[in-house]
């Protein structure tokens, strides 16, 4: 199975924004989110992320680009490790 390619959180964001804008009609979206750390998924055969992005105020966006938002957070979480966590608080993420 390959290793997930370990990034750091400006590298993560970049991506989400990057494939969100692909989608017609979110050239110019970028989605106020942040990135925080979490525990694996569950156990099993696959590894799972250790972050996940939290939109804020997605009511407002458009719905497809929100969509695109979702797939994009869905994407980089199954392929990506974030790296970068402070060295007092391991839930806190850095901006490097």
């Amino acid at each position: 199975m390959p290793k997930k390619r370990t990034v750091t959180e400006p590298e993560a964001i970049a991506l989400i924004i990057r494939e969100a804008t692909y989608r017609i009609g979110c050239e110019d979206f970028t989605p106020p989110f942040s990135l925080h750390r979490s525990e694996p998924d569950a156990p099993g055969r696959y590894p799972r992320a250790n972050w996940d992005a939290m939109p804020e105020d997605p009511e407002h966006w458009p719905p497809d680009c929100a969509q695109a938002f979702r797939e994009a957070v869905k994407r980089n979480r199954a392929s990506t490790t974030l790296i970068g966590r402070h060295h007092d608080d391991p839930a806190v993420l850095l901006f490097l």
